[in-house]
């Protein structure tokens, strides 16, 4: 299984494939004796019971409906994955932003005489959070490119003071950044509402198709007294999209069968 998958997809996957298994190595049989017991029902001019192409066309229904979830849910995968990689990034830019904050004030305190560090900005920070750190970054770029700067700083003192005004460039460039992946994320969440939406409803179509499948073959079994395949194949009234049985492994050479069915 891929690790990509959710658990709930992969026990729905395990579950489907047991079941379409059943139906490709003992569908024709079970399709036979049901076919022995009606035949001798059968008036002249009735036309035979299908029930093996029933069978065949009920297992390509039922394989399309769990591709379809298996690719939403992948997609679905992707698309959080896409989603918390710009999250991170805005938590390491924003990080990187309340560093700048504070070297910016160690710099302002080393080279003034008595800055004004509430008007500048540069009070400490009293939280780290993401909204804060932003807060007080726009802050003090408002302050550092306003006239009253040179008050603000205060007398300097050394004679070639450092360049202040160069590490807020630096804060005004973080904050561009973040404002960027702000949009990014915006966009990256609609995506991920999005594929969980679609991947809900192939869910729930999957579920609904699933229980029927499953359910008339473990009524063909019965009728035919495969009981024990019966029970394997009856579907659970607890989990929906799942074997009330703890499905079987299905051989390497019949799942290359099943994958054949849908261009059967």
């Amino acid at each position: 299984m891929s690790a990509q998958l959710s658990k709930e997809v992969t026990d729905r996957l395990r579950a489907c494939l047991f079941v379409l298994a059943a139906f490709v190595t003992e569908g024709a049989a079970v399709a036979a004796d049901l076919l022995g017991i009606a035949q001798p029902h059968l008036r002249e001019g009735d036309s035979e019971p299908g029930f093996h192409s029933a069978l065949v066309a009920l297992g390509r229904t039922l394989k399309a409906a769990i591709d379809k979830l298996v690719d939403a849910d992948m997609r679905l995968y992707a698309a959080v994955a896409a989603e918390s990689a710009l999250r991170k990034k805005y938590r390491d830019l924003t990080g990187k932003i309340g560093a700048q904050i504070v070297a910016l004030r160690r710099t302002v305190i080393g080279q003034f005489v008595a800055p004004d560090l509430e008007g500048l900005g540069l009070q400490p920070l009293d939280a780290r959070d993401s909204i804060t750190i932003m807060r007080r970054a726009k802050l003090i770029i408002e302050r550092f490119v306003a006239e009253i700067l040179p008050a603000l700083l205060g007398e300097a003192l050394f004679a070639e003071a450092v360049d202040v005004g160069k590490h807020a460039d630096e804060i005004r460039a973080a904050v561009e950044q973040v404002e960027d992946l702000n949009s990014q994320i915006n966009e990256a969440k609609r995506r991920t509402a999005k594929a969980r939406t679609i991947k809900n409803q192939a869910k729930e179509d999957y579920d609904k198709l699933f229980l029927r499948s499953a359910r008339i073959f473990e009524d063909f079994c019965r009728y035919t007294g495969q009981e024990d395949l019966a029970d394997q194949v009856r579907p659970s009234t607890r989990r929906p999209g799942r074997t009330e049985q703890e499905p079987g492994e299905v051989p390497d050479e019949v799942l290359e069968q099943i994958g054949e069915l849908p261009q059967g």
